[in-house]
């Protein structure tokens, strides 16, 4: 082997250990980069709602009260891939019922926190209305009501009346829990409150309608020889609330009447 060879063989070992160490490099640290990734993930995966005892985290709120907790689902509320706690609670004062719903997410370290909460009634009062609440709150569903793959809450509040029900809809966006809000047909913007309930002549129902995002309040009254007259008014989402729709009433009233 000439020197020209040895000169070569040598040039070409060198590239192999150069390339050989530099895939090396971008390997390992490609590798640390990702465990490092998936560490600051952990947390997350730590998270185990199923495990959390609501009790005890919400005594830190209103002290230990005895018949306070009443219900709780776990549900992705928002969509972004981790389970909150959705609990009911009530107190009574006299004759009235203070309920309240609280959402509980896990923190940066993966321990449960109250991510928002409401008092039903008090929080229809801020808004001007009133809501007379004499029972306890209980889940109706938990659904995507306006089609932006988030779950709405949708309660029974308690009863309203004879034999009538409230039925209340709520909206959890970025960490906090609100009313969601309907426009009826006289341009008022309120609470979305509905009730659901019957007597002989008369009866009240609600309806979610998932293809039109909408919300609908129907209403049937009965003569002495049961000819029933039906009305339905529904509210469609328009991007910030609900807002009556004549067109999706009419559709209301003959999914109801056909």
């Amino acid at each position: 082997m000439n020197n020209n060879d040895k000169k070569k063989n040598f040039y070409l070992i060198t590239a192999f250990v150069i390339l050989a160490s530099l895939f090396l490099f971008i390997f390992f640290n490609g590798a640390t980069k990702e465990k490092d990734e998936n560490q600051e993930k952990l947390p997350f995966f730590l998270w185990e709602p199923e495990k959390v005892n609501p009790e005890n985290l919400l005594t830190s709120y209103f002290g230990n009260k005895t018949d306070f907790f009443s219900e709780k689902k776990i549900s992705d509320l928002d969509n972004d891939g981790k389970e909150e706690i959705i609990v009911l609670a009530s107190e009574k004062e006299g004759e009235v019922i203070n309920s309240f719903i609280f959402v509980i997410g896990p923190d940066e370290a993966g321990n449960p926190e109250v991510r928002s909460y409401l008092n039903i009634g008090k929080s229809v009062e801020d808004k001007g209305f009133i809501l007379g609440l004499i029972s306890n709150p209980h889940f109706i569903s938990l659904e995507d009501l306006n089609g932006d793959r988030k779950q709405e809450l949708i309660l029974y509040t308690g009863e309203a009346g004879a034999y009538i029900s409230g039925i209340g809809v709520f909206i959890y966006n970025n960490n906090k829990l609100d009313w969601a809000m309907l426009e009826d047909y006289k341009n008022m913007v309120v609470p979305a409150i509905f009730q659901e309930g019957a007597s002989v002549r008369h009866s009240l129902s609600f309806k979610t309608m998932t293809e039109e995002k909408s919300l609908a309040q129907i209403s049937g009254e009965s003569d002495a020889e049961e000819n029933w007259q039906w009305v339905c008014q529904a509210y469609q989402w328009n991007g910030e609330y609900f807002k009556y729709s004549k067109e999706v009433s009419d559709i209301c009233y003959e999914t109801i009447t056909k």
